[in-house]
């Protein structure tokens, strides 16, 4: 093996010779061109969430050009780009980046990155309910096209601040506060997904209660 330190052309010859005592030679002239490193960083994510796919190539001169292919059938040529998977289930996309330097050498890499399911009822419903309560205000997950109830495998955290703090899980959730009083409440709501522990989403809504039978 041997490694040329610069670029340019190089004159390489060869010797052969016989136990006995024959030999020839022969020479040939070796092009060496600029060579590219190529080298990247990016991290795991939720689904919906926005990566930097940060460049870290390496090269000793010249101009270079970059592909990248994003394991889902979608590619970019900007440098270090941006990028958001959507999966309905957690999976791995195996994400390469090529390099190519112009009148030069190319090179690739390849890396595994894991894409996190996240939770789809990032919603929520606060309607007055006063079946249970007097002041009573019900509070619902929902999705994101408006179909009411919770979601399998995501924990729950209901909140009225200065009221009460509630958690459920999966389809059944939903909450049910005694606010004691008509007002304006802020609810709030936090899902987790249970299965990764880091896929989180919220949501904050207004009520106003009026009992205007009273």
């Amino acid at each position: 093996l041997k490694k040329w330190d610069a670029v340019g052309a190089y004159s390489v010859k060869m010797v052969a010779e016989s136990t006995n005592g024959c030999k020839d030679s022969v020479t040939t002239v070796i092009t060496v061109k600029e060579s590219v490193f190529p080298d990247f960083t990016a991290n795991n994510a939720c689904s919906g969430v926005e990566i930097e796919f940060l460049n870290q190539s390496k090269l000793e001169s010249g101009v270079v050009t970059y592909k990248w292919d994003f394991g889902d059938n979608t590619i970019s040529n900007k440098i270090s780009p941006l990028k958001t998977y959507h999966v309905g289930t957690s999976t791995s996309f195996n994400v390469t980046l090529k390099a190519f330097i112009t009148g030069g050498c190319s090179d690739s890499i390849t890396k595994r990155i894991d894409i996190y399911e996240s939770p789809r009822t990032c919603d929520v419903i606060a309607v007055p309910d006063y079946s249970t309560y007097h002041w009573g205000i019900k509070v619902t997950p929902r999705d994101s096209f408006g179909y009411p109830g919770g979601q399998d495998n995501v924990d729950y955290t209901f909140m009225i601040p200065g009221i009460d703090t509630i958690q459920a899980s999966d389809a059944a959730a939903f909450a049910l506060f005694d606010v004691k009083a008509d007002g304006v409440y802020d609810v709030k709501m936090e899902a987790k997904m249970r299965n990764n522990g880091t896929c989180v989403c919220v949501s904050d809504k207004k009520l106003i209660t009026y009992h205007d039978w009273e």
